[in-house]
């Protein structure tokens, strides 16, 4: 090992691209490559005084005492290299980086992050490129070879590295100088997160999937629960966000089990806009069609049922890219499958030493988790016979290792090892069609849930019945009920400390909330299955939903919400599970109480396709069905009416709704007969049949008079004003909204009151009342505000566009309208059309106006700067000087 020089020196990373491809074209053959490549760097960096630190396989790292000497190396390398004549046809391009800073010793070699930085500029760029740090091309710019020239690439952020690197690239006069995109974090956009730990190991397995992926646009990493396939696709996607130009995108699915849901999960993950009406599905085909980008979907076997939407995308898509990971294969043409194997472990018995057992993956996760419960750790002489045990009895898998590294806390590896020992031979009593590691799996968590008493055992089993987590007053009223967990928060403990259970990051005012493993929970659920209660905790999930969404929607629907709204949106997976197990045990009628309880969540928080969906499946044949409670089906008509005006699909509305007052008149449900003839008031109104519109406005009035219901007046009289407004009757409009709005006050209904506020902005404007009309818009805004109601942002918006464009705030116009525009997307809908006169002749007077001062073009960044625009923007927008006192 020769002297390594210290002080400021500059670093030298290399290695060849696609390696891995060409060791297994060429085989054999590819060593006599390696060597003459070996063979051109070592007399470069020779020539030029520097110093080779190490080599690993075709990968240097070599160090320089000054930055010319490292640009100098790196030219005659390249040279050399371009210039070879490669046997078997191989093409060598290889990647080099530099970077000058501080030289510390650690030990044999150097330390510190200089060294990853330049080992990091390195991996950023391609075959064939020689990217500089901005600290080497101040100490080498001056001196540069003849012929050798910088191309400034600006400023990029570096894997590990916190603050962003201004890079350089060698420009070399006769070898090429055009590069993709640098492999940098913001490459190309994403949804990619840093994960909490590292990926330890897998090299191998990553190399193998990115050469995989190269040649197969759909990969499936295949295997059982716990082998680590989410955790490696993701490494695989940070990995390859450089490789696709419009970004590597990631879905989640493990709440999902129904085809719908996940086209709109995947176009939310792409912020991709679904207009109301549209299918999800129709606009992922029609938006990734021309984008080359990777989609991860992660835990598709719980959507099996979508295998065939994939298919579609990746016929519509030329240049997409799909990694799935699942526990079966999607069993779609051509589909590359990819078994991820389990961690490497020693073969050797417990004799093996600490330097051989630090060789592999299985061990270091080990060491590494049992470090996060027991910092102190180390692997000795002593616990490594042990450690090495372990990893061998779970068969190298991820999470059985990272459950029984959690047991540090209370064993050592020794005692670890002997109980895992007496859960070994449960292991052959599993199912026998599932993969032996599977099965060495569920003995590991076996063995957590063994260590429990049998009372924490029972609450681990009942627990499993909620999807996305719980708060200990959920836990009381489902599982603790009776009395038969009187040590709740004492179970809830003991399953934290055996890893079975973790607190989440959603917790509600400060009240705690716990979650588990998706696996965790299905071995529960197994459990409880096997013990025969099932069925009676499903159906006492099923009411605590019930209980909980009867409760808010009265308040969610008057407009005063008291945190039902978060309450539900924590809660949705649960309301999504109980309306699963509500359909699949036939109990329509139970299903269709919860789900019309719901529908308000689902309309002011976007969820109004997902609300559509449920409905559709949960709806009878015959929409008079007599053996349903006909209060239960007309309320059901009713919300699944709401949800699609919400989604602006008129005509199945009013089916809806007609279906819902044909029920109550035939049955004498006087009470609902004014609601029913209210709603279909609107039918008209949004059509703008006005003479119909009319009198069905006066008929609701009416009926509810006779049924005592004085409250309502306040809407009738307001739909009233909408009406008239439509009519441009604005001065009767004016009267009759503004009543409207003060008897809603006056009534606590605050969500009425500010759809009347919002209306009076409109009709304000269309009387040229200018400061009425600012004041009425601010004060939509702050009450929207107050209320966390997501949905009547568009229309908020709209109005705002109409304001500005009065005042001749053109750009600020067009913000507002592309804000609108997004947020109808998000929403799968939002308030109806007719609550602004004529947008889109708005809309086109702004553009004109716009295009005309500043160029063609104008408009539309205008526009799409304003579908970015976060809501504190906007309302300052909204809210500046200008507007509360221009001119209209």
């Amino acid at each position: 090992m020769p002297e390594l020089p210290t002080g400021t020196v500059t670093f030298l990373f290399t290695d060849v691209e696609g390696s891995t491809r060409l060791v297994q074209e060429l085989g054999d053959r590819f060593s006599g490559v390696l060597a003459i490549h070996h063979d051109i760097l070592r007399r470069a960096i020779a020539a030029h005084h520097g110093t080779e630190v190490s080599t690993e396989g075709d990968a240097f790292f070599a160090v320089f005492p000054t930055a010319i000497d490292a640009v100098e190396a790196t030219v005659q390398a390249q040279r050399d290299l371009a210039g070879t004549d490669w046997p078997d046809g191989a093409e060598i391009r290889v990647r080099m980086g530099l970077h000058t800073g501080n030289a510390e010793l650690g030990g044999d070699n150097y330390v510190g992050v200089d060294v990853n930085r330049a080992a990091r500029i390195s991996a950023a760029g391609h075959g064939g490129q020689v990217l500089l740090s901005d600290a080497t091309r101040a100490l080498a710019e001056p001196s540069l070879p003849g012929a050798v020239t910088l191309r400034d690439l600006g400023r990029h952020r570096l894997k590990d590295l916190r603050a962003p690197e201004h890079l350089q690239q060698l420009v070399i006069t006769g070898l090429p100088a055009e590069f993709p995109a640098l492999k940098t974090l913001d490459a190309s956009p994403t949804n990619l997160v840093e994960p909490a730990t590292a990926l330890i190991g897998r090299e191998r397995e990553v190399g193998e999937i990115l050469t995989l992926l190269e040649a197969n646009r759909l990969l499936t990493l295949t295997g059982p629960g716990g082998t680590g396939k989410t955790r490696l696709a993701h490494e695989v996607g940070v990995r390859a966000r450089g490789d696709f130009a419009d970004g590597v995108f990631f879905v989640p699915l493990e709440t999902f089990t129904e085809r719908p849901p996940v086209a709109s999960a995947m176009a939310q993950a792409l912020s991709l806009r679904v207009a109301g009406a549209q299918d999800p599905e129709e606009v992922l085909l029609e938006q990734l069609a021309s984008r080359h980008l990777l989609l991860i979907l992660d835990n598709f076997e719980q959507v099996t049922v979508a295998a065939p939407l994939v298919a579609r995308l990746l016929a519509a898509a030329a240049a997409l890219r799909v990694i799935a990971t699942s526990r079966i294969p999607l069993h779609v043409s051509g589909e590359q499958e990819f078994p991820v194997p389990p961690l490497a472990v020693p073969d050797t018995g417990r004799g093996a030493g600490v330097d051989e057992a630090r060789q592999f993956e299985a061990v270091n996760l080990f060491v590494e988790r049992a470090r996060r419960v027991q910092p102190a750790f180390e692997l000795t002489d002593r616990n490594v016979g042990a450690v090495v045990a372990i990893s061998q009895r779970l068969d190298g898998l991820p999470l059985a290792i990272e459950l029984a590294a959690a047991r540090m806390k209370l064993f050592p590896p020794d005692a670890i090892l002997a109980r895992l020992e007496q859960a070994l031979p449960m292991l052959g009593g599993g199912s026998v069609d599932l993969p032996a590691r599977q099965q060495t799996l569920r003995g590991a968590i076996e063995w957590s849930y063994r260590l429990l008493d049998p009372p924490g055992q029972g609450l681990f089993c009942r627990l499993s019945v909620f999807a996305g987590g719980w708060t200990v007053d959920a836990a009381e009223q489902v599982v603790a009920a009776n009395g038969e967990q009187p040590d709740l928060l004492d179970g809830l403990a003991a399953l934290v400390d055996q890893s079975l259970a973790r607190p989440s990051a959603r917790a509600e005012d400060g009240e705690p909330r716990f979650e588990m493993l998706q696996l965790i929970r299905e071995y529960g659920a197994e459990r409880l299955a096997a013990s025969g209660d099932e069925p009676a905790m499903r159906r006492r999930h099923a009411a605590w939903a019930l209980a909980m969404a009867e409760e808010a929607a009265p308040v969610l629907e008057r407009g005063m919400d008291d945190g039902g709204l978060d309450r539900l949106a924590h809660e949705h997976d649960n309301l999504r599970a109980a309306l699963r197990w509500l359909i699949d045990s036939g109990e329509r009628e139970q299903g269709l109480r919860l789900a019309s309880a719901i529908w308000r969540f689902w309309q002011l928080r976007g969820h109004v396709h997902e609300g559509r969906m449920w409905f559709g499946q949960l709806m009878p044949a015959d929409p008079r069905d007599e053996s349903l409670d006909p209060v239960v089906l007309a309320a059901a008509h009713t919300a699944a009416g709401g949800l699609a005006y919400w989604a602006n699909a008129v005509d199945d509305a009013e089916g809806n709704y007609q279906a819902a007052i044909e029920i109550d008149r035939a049955n004498g449900l006087q009470d609902r007969l004014g609601d029913d003839t209210y709603n279909l008031a609107f039918v008209p109104l949004v059509r703008g049949d006005l003479d119909l519109a009319r009198p069905r406005l006066l008929e609701a009035a009416d009926l509810f008079a006779a049924a005592g219901q004085t409250g309502r007046l306040a809407d009738t009289t307001a739909a009233r004003g909408a009406v008239e407004m439509r009519a441009r009757n604005l001065v009767e409009a004016r009267a009759l909204m503004e009543e409207g709005r003060r008897l809603n006050l006056q009534a606590g209904n605050l969500r009425r009151a500010t759809d009347n506020g919002m209306v009076l902005t409109n009709i304000h404007l269309g009387l040229r009342e200018a400061e009425a009309a600012r004041n009425c818009l601010l004060t939509s805004i702050r009450e929207t505000q107050e209320l966390g109601d997501l949905s009547r942002w568009p229309a908020i918006l709209e109005l705002g566009a109409a304001v500005l464009q009065a005042a001749g705030r053109s750009t600020d116009a067009l913000r507002m309208g592309g804000a609108s525009e997004r947020r109808r997307a998000d929403l799968g809908g939002g308030p109806p059309s007719f609550i602004v006169s004529d947008f889109a002749g708005i809309v086109a007077d702004a553009r004109a106006a716009v295009d005309g001062q500043e160029g063609p073009g104008a408009a539309d960044r205008a526009w799409a700067d304003g579908a970015e625009l976060d809501e504190e923007a906007l309302v300052e927008v909204l809210s500046r000087d200008v507007l509360r006192r221009g001119n209209l």
